[in-house]
């Protein structure tokens, strides 16, 4: 609760600012008074709006997929406001600065440049810049309504041929599916988690994971997509580990959360590890509950614990953090797999290169990444945390083929 108040009372400002800069520039525009007005009233529905949707989707999950088009909505009143806020205070800060230089070096000239523009601004000139205006302030909301209705459902599927060393024959081209974050209650309806669940099946994956975050704060976030989670068909098994938000609930509600998984087949491995064995050779797939964000109930000398050095290793870690700081040039691990940043959920490409935010906070984001003979491949996620927006970085479902290192 606090959280949310915390979350609303920053909107609310956000918000007060952004419509204090609209109500201006609509006076000086001279458009009708309704245009600042029916914003105000806007703002108000939406922030009751965004109190009572959260409120649903921690205590009752289910209706608030029901009623998931409330926060869609919400996104694309916000989400355009988050982004240009810092733009929009610096430019003020400049102009106040500015203002009150030449005030003080020559407040009568400052007064009389003032009574210049106002004289010289024509009413062509202000309808122009009306319209250019109104053009510009409207860009940010419908990118934001795409990604919110349309990249936020649309999944890509993200290839790439893993080099192992010492692979033995029995696993060349060994294929993994890989899903994360996929935040169940992020979710209006079960309709693309049955897309992923085909695209996925139509790749006959020997392997199939999930590296956390099933859902966002509670069990009962699963029952939307129950029918779907056993529909996984890979040749070899399921495999998946839990991710920080599958610890945001009670101890109850997490144990709950733990049987559920398991009567629903994923497999999850939680400090431990689970051999595949193929004409006499052996793969090893270990996992551990989440290490990260605060959390420690992940053990990656438990998981690993017993392994035969000359296996191939493949570890699911959900925070991709612990690569640097636990597994690369430390321990026997040759493929990572992880999620939890969803990439930003922001970001843009320039030729063939993606950029995100998410690249300031993490060493690595997105994507395949190498040292040596270890690899790392962070999967951008499906679901959605915090507003359900995907801008130029749409939900991933990863197919990883995995080789001998001398094939690639």
């Amino acid at each position: 609760m606090m959280f949310l108040v915390i979350v609303l009372s920053i909107l609310f400002a956000i918000d007060s600012y952004s419509l204090w800069k609209w109500s201006r520039f609509v006076k000086r525009s001279e458009l009708p008074a309704y245009f600042y007005k029916s914003a105000w009233v806007v703002s108000i529905l939406m922030l009751i709006s965004i109190a009572f949707y959260a409120s649903m989707r921690y205590y009752n999950p289910l209706f608030a997929s029901e009623i998931g088009i409330l926060h869609n909505i919400t996104s694309v009143w916000y989400v355009p406001k988050l982004l240009l806020f810092p733009f929009f205070v610096i430019i003020d800060l400049f102009k106040l600065i500015k203002k009150g230089l030449v005030y003080l070096n020559q407040p009568q000239q400052h007064e009389k440049i003032k009574m210049m523009k106002k004289e010289n601004a024509d009413n062509s000139r202000r309808k122009f810049a009306r319209n250019v205006g109104l053009t510009i302030s409207s860009v940010p909301f419908i990118i934001v309504s795409k990604g919110s209705f349309d990249s936020v459902t649309d999944p890509r599927v993200h290839k790439a041929e893993i080099p192992i060393k010492d692979l033995p024959d029995a696993f060349e081209g060994l294929k993994i599916a890989q899903i994360s974050d996929v935040h169940t209650g992020s979710f209006r309806s079960a309709k693309m988690f049955r897309e992923v669940v085909q695209i996925v099946n139509d790749h006959k994956p020997d392997i199939f994971v999930n590296t956390g975050d099933f859902v966002n704060f509670n069990p009962e976030e699963l029952a939307l997509f129950q029918d779907e989670w056993k529909k996984f068909k890979p040749d070899i098994g399921v495999y998946s580990c839990l991710g920080n938000h599958d610890h945001y609930m009670t101890d109850t509600e997490h144990i709950t959360l733990v049987n559920y998984l398991n009567d629903l087949d994923q497999n999850l491995l939680m400090n431990e590890n689970q051999v595949i064995e193929r004409r006499g050779k052996r793969l090893v797939i270990a996992g551990i509950d989440n290490l990260g964000m605060g959390q420690d109930y992940g053990d990656i000398d438990k998981a690993l614990n017993g392994i035969n050095t000359n296996d191939p290793v493949i570890f699911l870690c959900h925070d991709p953090t612990n690569w640097d700081s636990r597994i690369r040039n430390q321990r026997k691990v040759d493929l990572m797999l992880s999620g939890h940043t969803h990439g930003g959920q922001f970001g843009f490409t320039i030729r063939g290169k993606q950029y995100s935010p998410a690249s300031f906070k993490y060493n690595q984001w997105a994507g395949l990444y190498r040292d040596k003979d270890q690899h790392l491949y962070i999967n951008r996620g499906l679901g959605t945390s915090g507003f359900p927006v995907r801008i130029g970085m749409n939900p991933e479902i990863t197919i990883l083929t995995l080789r001998k290192s001398n094939a690639v």
